[in-house]
This record gives structure tokens, C-alpha cells and sequence, in this order.
């Protein structure tokens, strides 16, 4: 099997995991996860994280294959087959058939999305996780953000100008932005870590 990696998940997905600890250690439930990528952090958490139920989906079929790769190479019962989804999609929703979750998720996880998409994955998934999070269940995003509208690094500057010369629909968000938009899907922003190069950890839950 061929489990692919990235540079930035092989230095993430260990902080990342110990992020998620204080709230996954003692969790139960399942966890859907958004634009998972190759798959390496859901193998991960998957392993961190036994008592949970991870499923990984992307609307890229390459990706997909690959978290199936990281599935099948780890066997591990508690990492679901990866399943397309775009939060593009009009009134996107995650519905399993191989052994249905509970009507409502423990949590949702969302690494690394949001600067590289239209602000409308942005406000699809805040304005719509909290339909499908049980009370005060989790959502989690990671990456880079502004701060009051300011960077909070020389290099996430420079980066976001990177970003949107690329596509100027992409960019860093602002978390005052973020905070507002989630009000409105039920969500609350409860905490913020730092986190290493510059990225952040977004803790909201369904209030």
C-alpha cells in the first residue's frame, strides 16, 4: 500500500493530536472530518483515539484513495471508508450506510481548508455544522488566521498574499469574521491555541 504524506501533515499531525486529547481522550461518538486530505491525520487520530469513530471525506477522488490506502494498510476498525463531500454543494450533508452513526456527531475536524477555498466553504460549514453536532459536541478547525483583522506573523502576511495571487477567492480568515458567522449556525468560539508556525487551533461548540 502506498500511504501518502505531506511535508505539513508529517509536522502538524502530531500537535494537532495533542490538541484534540483534553476533549478525545474521554469522547465516545463519531467524528466526521472535512476535506481530510490524504488521510494521514485521520490514521492518526484513528490510532490516538480508539473509542471513537473517524470518518474522513474529500471531494478529491486522489485523496480519497489515499486515506482508503492509510484504512486498509492500518486496519483499524475505527477508521470509516473515505467519502466525497463538498461543502460547496447546496445543503451538503453527511449521512452514513456502513454501521449509521448516532443522529448527531460527537465532532467535526477541519484542517487546513479554509485558506484554500471560497469564503463559501467557509460559511457552509459554520452556518451548517451545527445541525449536525449533538449539544455542545465539537467543531475543530485548524490553520492560519487573522486576528482583528491582522496577521499574526510576517509570514502568514506574505502568505496570504500568496494565496490570493493563486485564486482570489482564497486567503487567510479572520476570526472575528469566523465568530460571527458560527453565531448564526449555533456555535460558539470556547478557546484558542496557539499552535506551532504561526497556525492556530479554533475550538466551537454547539451551543
Amino acid at each position: 500500500m502506498n500511504c501518502r504524506t505531506t511535508p505539513a501533515g508529517e509536522r502538524n499531525t502530531k500537535p494537532i493530536t495533542e490538541a484534540l486529547r483534553p476533549v478525545f481522550s474521554s469522547s465516545t461518538g463519531h467524528v466526521l472530518e472535512i476535506g481530510a486530505g490524504l488521510g494521514q491525520h485521520a490514521a492518526a487520530f484513528a490510532t490516538a483515539f480508539p473509542k471513537l469513530n473517524f470518518w474522513p471525506t474529500d471531494p478529491n477522488p486522489y485523496h480519497r484513495a489515499s486515506i482508503d490506502d492509510w484504512r486498509q494498510t492500518l486496519a483499524l476498525p475505527n477508521l470509516r471508508p473515505a467519502r466525497s463531500l463538498d461543502l460547496l454543494s447546496a445543503n451538503w450533508h453527511f449521512n452514513a450506510t456502513d454501521g449509521a452513526p448516532a443522529a448527531k456527531l460527537s465532532a467535526m475536524i477541519c484542517i487546513n481548508v479554509l485558506h484554500i477555498s471560497p469564503i463559501a466553504v467557509t460559511e457552509g460549514l459554520l452556518l451548517h455544522a451545527g445541525k449536525l453536532l449533538e449539544p455542545d459536541g465539537l467543531l475543530y478547525i485548524y490553520g492560519p488566521f487573522k486576528i482583528n483583522d491582522t496577521h499574526t506573523a510576517p509570514s502568514n502576511s506574505d502568505f496570504d498574499v500568496y494565496l490570493r495571487q493563486q485564486n482570489p477567492e482564497w486567503g487567510l480568515r479572520d476570526i472575528a469574521q469566523l465568530e460571527e458567522t458560527a453565531a448564526f449556525g449555533s456555535l460558539s468560539l470556547t478557546k484558542i491555541k496557539q499552535m506551532p508556525a504561526n497556525n492556530l487551533s479554533l475550538f466551537f461548540n454547539r451551543i
